[in-house]
């Protein structure tokens, strides 16, 4: 049945298995998972929504795959508290949002995200950036806005100006 389904969404059998892991991290059912193309674009998405004190907050999952590559990872506002070391099997992953979760650390797996160009992690639990984060040479744009840093940590200096967001976390370097 996996390879059924891996092969629908144009992916490999390891990537398939990391996007259920986190699909698995993330509570979520298969069964509420939606699929959808358009062109050579595939995405997997599930979309939820609960209220809060002053209007309904959206939570979001969404994988884009292109050309049967995961490309794109969003698992914004799930209260996922941990994220599986398989997310290092997403070797062609470009950009990732993990943004207003229950986040404090990153798996070392992180690491293995060689096409990486942007990661966003606003209003999470860090308090301080995974050094693993740093040693991917593609980054563009670290986004960890709302977090708890009051440091910046084991960033290479030439590349602090260039890549790192990190208002409303009181940084002191």
């Amino acid at each position: 049945m996996e390879s059924k389904i891996a092969n629908g969404l144009g992916i490999s059998k390891k990537e398939y298995s990391a996007i259920m892991d986190i699909v698995s991290a993330a509570k979520i059912k298969t069964k509420d998972l939606e699929y959808s193309i358009e062109g050579n674009v595939k995405r997997l998405s599930y979309y939820t929504d609960y209220p809060l004190d002053r209007g309904i907050s959206i939570g979001k999952f969404e994988v884009t795959i292109e050309d049967g590559k995961v490309t794109v990872l969003s698992i914004v506002n799930l209260k996922l508290a941990k994220l599986p070391e398989s997310i290092g099997d997403l070797e062609n992953l470009t950009r990732l949002d993990i943004s207003y979760n229950r986040l404090s650390t990153l798996p070392e797996s992180i690491g293995r995200l060689k096409n990486l160009k942007a990661i966003f992690a606003l209003g999470n639990d860090f308090a301080m950036i995974p050094a693993h984060i740093m040693q991917l040479s593609n980054l563009e744009n670290v986004n960890f806005k709302d977090n708890r840093i009051p440091e910046i940590n084991k960033i290479r200096p030439d590349r602090i100006a260039e890549i790192f967001q990190a208002a409303k976390n009181a940084v002191r370097n």
